[in-house]
């Protein structure tokens, strides 16, 4: 096994070591990628993408993995190379208060078609404020 191949699989083990630890669902790429891309800044994350990050196929750019470490408070040192230490990254803009959680529970149960468009608009409304 090479190198490369070794480090994917001992990253896979300690995310899903991890989301267990944290109680996540670690058998459930469409569940990670649910809570994922709930946090994260940048373009949504595919559950194809997930599952190739738990099973080993696949490490996660930086920026996912920091965000990832920040749902399952962990160090991105640890997450990635294994090495315990480090301080684990708290990305302050996406904490979520309790009203933001119930909106977001409620939009999760709209149809596919009527959580998309609701996505839009929000990004819609947030490109209107000149914000990045």
């Amino acid at each position: 096994m090479s190198k490369e191949v070794a480090d994917r699989a001992a990253f896979s083990a300690r995310l899903k070591e991890l989301l267990t630890k944290e109680g996540y669902k670690t058998t459930s790429p469409t569940d990670l990628a649910r809570h994922f891309n709930l946090r994260y800044k940048g373009s949504p994350v595919t559950v194809h993408a997930v599952r190739k990050w738990l099973f080993g196929f696949a490490v996660p750019s930086r920026t996912k993995v920091i965000t990832l470490c920040s749902m399952l408070n962990s160090t991105p040192e640890y997450l990635v190379y294994g090495v315990e230490g480090g301080t684990v990254p708290v990305d302050t803009d996406m904490a979520l208060k309790p009203e933001d959680a119930e909106l977001l529970v409620c939009v999760n149960r709209l149809p596919v078609r009527e959580r998309l468009l609701v996505r839009e608009f929000a990004r819609m409304l947030h490109s209107t404020r000149g914000e990045a």
